[in-house]
């Protein structure tokens, strides 16, 4: 089958899974976030660390890991199902989202909250290394999307809001 005229070239982690199982994963995604429309890739098991005060703290999330697509900004969304409570790991990645892959680790942040650091362990080294991938191509091709910047001139009484595309 060719693909889609326009469609984005993204890397395939190769981590999917087929057929029903596929489908009952997106299910159980789409009742996290009605706006999924793909599962990209997807790992059987990642763990939530948060860094504080000098060192790695075990989390309270951990579970399957899937980065879906979505039908809506932000188009991509890394997702983990958390097996330990009802709280999922819901995390956007676009522009804002920045990521550096480590041993077993992926770290990430988001650019507007530089002092809360997270990080994702593996158990499958080639879980980790192909999610690793597949979320830096997502997040530089987020980057390169054109994007609407509010803009506010604080001179004037009033606030006048300008709408600037931005490439």
């Amino acid at each position: 089958m060719a693909p889609r005229k326009g469609a984005k070239n993204l890397p395939s982690a190769g981590l999917t899974a087929g057929g029903a199982s596929q489908q009952q994963s997106l299910s159980s995604l789409k009742r996290v976030d009605p706006e999924i429309t793909e599962i990209l890739a997807s790992a059987t098991h990642a763990t939530l660390y948060n860094f504080a005060s000098e060192e790695w703290e075990r989390g309270d999330v951990e579970g399957p890991l899937f980065i879906a697509k979505r039908r809506s900004q932000p188009r991509y969304r890394l997702v983990v199902l958390n097996r330990l409570s009802m709280s999922n790991l819901v995390e956007d990645v676009d522009a804002g989202f920045e990521i550096e892959v480590v041993d077993r680790y992926l770290i990430f942040r988001r650019a507007d909250d530089q002092a809360r650091i997270r990080g994702l362990w593996f158990h499958s080294l080639e879980e980790h290394a192909a999610i690793g991938a597949l979320l830096e191509k997502v997040q530089a091709d987020a980057a390169r999307e054109l994007s609407l910047i509010h803009i506010s001139e604080p001179t004037r009484q009033e606030a006048i809001s300008y709408a600037v595309f931005c490439l």
